[in-house]
């Protein structure tokens, strides 16, 4: 993994000591005993990550610096990227991505996405980094909950079932069996498909209901 700046890592508590390092960083960046709270969360965050061993290849610096940097503006935060000099394409993507992430977890705090369904759609596009950032972000002990599942057991989660099932079952139109694989999946996430069994029972559903489509 790319550990980032060492200051980062080691946190921004060393600005007592005189470095003046948040300062230099930029002037609205503020440092209390709440933000140091929030960091160690945030950091937290990123060792609970690293030990679940999943596909996902996290720069853990990342949610550090979204951490330190989220009392700026979004034009503030990018302007401060291109000073820094920070690049590549998965990390500006990472930093572009914190306004769509507190979007979500707006909507996640008021309780909008309270099927797993829901909240897989609100963050499947959005970057790890980001969703341990609102890990430590939320006040919620519940929405911390709910990114916890989505780490853990929505974002990797899949079918049983795959095209050639279907097919296989009597469903031959392409862009039906999509759709089928996607009410499939909705239900998966939601715990409502929990074995191979339960999914073809809900293609078999499908075919029954078509058939007295057709039949009308």
């Amino acid at each position: 993994r790319d550990d980032g700046p060492a200051w980062l890592r080691h946190g921004p508590g060393a600005d007592r000591g005189g470095l003046g390092l948040l300062g230099l960083i930029h002037k609205d960046i503020t440092w209390d005993h709440d933000r140091e709270l929030f960091f160690e969360r945030t950091r937290e965050a990123v060792v609970w990550h690293r030990l679940l061993y999943t596909k996902d290849k996290v720069e853990e610096w990342l949610p550090l610096f979204l951490a330190l940097t989220d009392t700026l503006k979004e034009e503030d935060l990018l302007a401060l990227v291109k000073r820094f000099s920070i690049s590549g394409k998965k990390r500006i993507s990472v930093i572009e991505a914190r306004g769509e992430g507190l979007h979500a977890l707006n909507r996640i705090n008021a309780g909008l996405a309270a099927k797993n369904s829901g909240l897989y759609e609100l963050l499947r596009g959005i970057p790890m980094e980001v969703v341990l950032y609102l890990m430590a972000k939320t006040g919620k002990d519940s929405s911390r909950r709910a990114l916890s599942v989505y780490v853990t057991k929505s974002r990797h989660m899949d079918t049983a079932l795959k095209g050639s099932d279907i097919r296989e079952m009597g469903i031959k139109d392409g862009r039906v069996i999509g759709e089928v694989l996607k009410a499939i999946f909705t239900r998966r996430l939601d715990g409502q498909a929990a074995t191979r069994a339960d999914e073809e029972a809900i293609v078999r559903t499908y075919l029954k209901s078509a058939a007295r489509g057709k039949g009308a």
